[in-house]
């Protein structure tokens, strides 16, 4: 994700207030409904959860928040080497 899409995400959830005029009945709905799909994929967020577990131990991951405690939007590059043309596409990632 680059910087300028976070951004975009970012500002988009900003605006989103919407859900504040759900009435008690469709938030309980709603709650429900994520309670049903994480006992679904339970298994897949298990997985997902000791993998980034990993990717943290061994130096993988940047973090995402300075030390103020604001969001770094700057930073959303892959760590590792520059990326290199791919002979047959041009770039590889």
């Amino acid at each position: 994700m680059t910087a300028e899409n976070a951004n975009e995400l970012i500002e988009w959830a900003r605006n989103d207030d919407d859900w504040l005029n759900d009435s008690e009945e469709e938030m309980l709905a709603e709650d429900t409904l994520w309670d049903e799909m994480f006992a679904r994929n339970a298994e897949m967020f298990d997985a997902l959860a000791k993998a980034a577990d990993a990717e943290i131990e061994m130096g993988l991951t940047q973090p995402m928040f300075d030390a103020d405690g604001k969001l770094i939007t700057t930073a959303f590059a892959r760590p590792g080497p520059p990326h290199r043309p791919h002979r047959s596409t041009g770039w590889r990632r």
